[in-house]
């Protein structure tokens, strides 16, 4: 799901069918009437891929805000100098927190496969201050290297997104 704050049109939605090949559903005619896609899925497929992409991001972010919680420093004074990537953290911060609670806190709870991504998100700035404590600079370029292997093709496409986000924030 997305906030309701958000279009309709041209987002996916999961539907959650035991068997793919199922006749079209009534709900799926009424949802692609509205705008919408459609992507059938498994119930269990679901929840690992909304584990991927919603606890694991949301996780994220809320780590940041309470790491940003926590400091020292005078967040007024940052905001004069705040680099867009702190910008755009700040902005899905901001829209994690004007929204309840409860949608995120579900997010995170009632997905069996959320922790998984938690865990994979703790070891991963694990490994970042291990390498920054070790000094070891060859081991981080291997690790973003083999981040950007992991994202293929979809590297190109995403730096080209975050410019388009970078540059509204100007």
């Amino acid at each position: 799901m997305f906030s309701p704050k958000l279009s309709v049109q041209g987002r996916t939605v999961a539907i959650c069918l035991e068997e793919s090949d199922s006749p079209s559903t009534f709900i799926e005619q009424h949802l692609m009437e509205a705008g919408m896609k459609v992507k059938r899925m498994t119930p269990v497929a679901h929840d690992e891929l909304m584990a991927l992409c919603q606890a694991l991001p949301h996780a994220a972010i809320l780590g940041f805000g309470l790491a940003l919680a926590r400091s020292s420093l005078d967040l007024e004074s940052a905001l004069e100098v705040m680099p867009p990537p702190m910008r755009t953290m700040m902005a899905l911060l901001s829209r994690v927190l004007v929204n309840p609670p409860e949608v995120y806190w579900d997010i995170q709870l009632e997905n069996d496969q959320a922790n998984h991504q938690r865990s994979a998100l703790a070891e991963g700035m694990e490994r970042l201050m291990k390498n920054v404590r070790d000094q070891d600079y060859d081991e981080f370029r291997n690790d973003l290297q083999g981040i950007s292997n992991t994202l293929g093709t979809r590297l190109s496409s995403g730096a080209v997104d975050c410019q388009h986000v970078f540059s509204l924030l100007n």
